[in-house]
């Protein structure tokens, strides 16, 4: 049995299908067929069933799947951590957030303290997508709004946020400090775009609230929410911490007496993958900026 035979068999499974793993392994079909049969015959078990052109794992397929990306994962994180140890990759962390918007002040603190250090940003994601990216090793430490409960992940309640009702500055309810969220009901709304989780919990709220927001516009970025505000074409809610970056000029903004909108901010890394020392110095950093 060999290391290859391994990772081969990895993406047939992966792929149920042989003429597209062997494009993806670069290598030829008939190739990856000998492989795989001389992988079966030193198990003394088949490791498919065939249906048509695909195959999918048996019983024993299944079995041994489990331990060979057990074993290939060990042999990833022992190269990363001897990576590490030579100080060839120990200085960067990769970070996952829902949003970065809040990132530049905790990096900004950060790198006064350890300006070795490198990050490398992931795109701001769907939860679920920033989950798989934890589990899979793709990123290092994760910034959800809700929390990751896999046994295998530590997750940390950082910080929670006050989201505040943004309208125009010539709206009627512009002077009143704080308002019931319902007061709105009527009014044309400003949200995010469906795959940004804020848009989820601003509807959530509306919901609490007794109404279902008359959406005018969906927008991509806060900048342009705030643009649309300002230029008076409905209400918005926005997050405290969107505040200290966007333009603010001709917007109003109101505390909510109901619902609690809140929204909470939680750190979360992988019990089990190997950190850089650098990525555990972060999560450190990060447990005592909010502390």
């Amino acid at each position: 049995m060999e290391l290859l035979q391994l990772q081969y068999f990895q993406a047939v499974a992966r792929t149920g299908n042989i003429t597209q793993a062997a494009k993806e392994l670069y290598i030829s079909q008939p190739c990856l067929s000998r492989s795989i049969s001389r992988l079966e015959q030193s198990l003394g078990v088949a490791l498919f069933d065939r249906k048509g052109r695909n195959i999918v794992l048996n019983q024993y397929g299944k079995a041994f799947l489990k331990r060979v990306n057990a074993s290939l994962k060990e042999l990833s994180d022992g190269q990363q951590e001897l990576y590490d140890m030579s100080e060839q990759f120990s200085e960067t962390v990769s970070v996952g957030a829902v949003t970065l918007r809040f990132l530049p002040r905790l990096f900004n603190q950060f790198l006064h303290q350890n300006g070795h250090v490198k990050f490398r940003l992931i795109n701001a994601k769907p939860q679920e997508e920033i989950e798989r990216d934890l589990q899979d090793g793709a990123i290092d430490v994760a910034f959800t709004f809700a929390p990751i409960s896999a046994e295998d992940i530590t997750c940390t309640l950082l910080t929670e946020e006050e989201i505040l009702l943004a309208v125009p500055e010539t709206h009627p309810l512009a002077k009143k400090g704080a308002v019931d969220l319902a007061h709105i009901a009527d009014e044309p709304y400003i949200n995010l775009i469906d795959d940004h989780d804020f848009s989820d919990l601003s509807k959530s709220l509306c919901k609490q609230a007794g109404f279902t927001p008359k959406i005018r516009f969906e927008s991509p970025t806060a900048d342009f929410i705030a643009s649309l505000v300002s230029e008076g074409f409905g209400c918005a809610l926005f997050p405290e911490s969107w505040k200290s970056t966007v333009k603010l000029t001709g917007i109003s903004f109101l505390h909510l007496t109901s619902p609690h909108c809140r929204r909470f901010i939680y750190l979360s890394s992988h019990k089990y993958n190997h950190q850089s020392l650098a990525s555990i110095q972060f999560i450190d950093f990060v447990s005592r900026f909010f502390s």
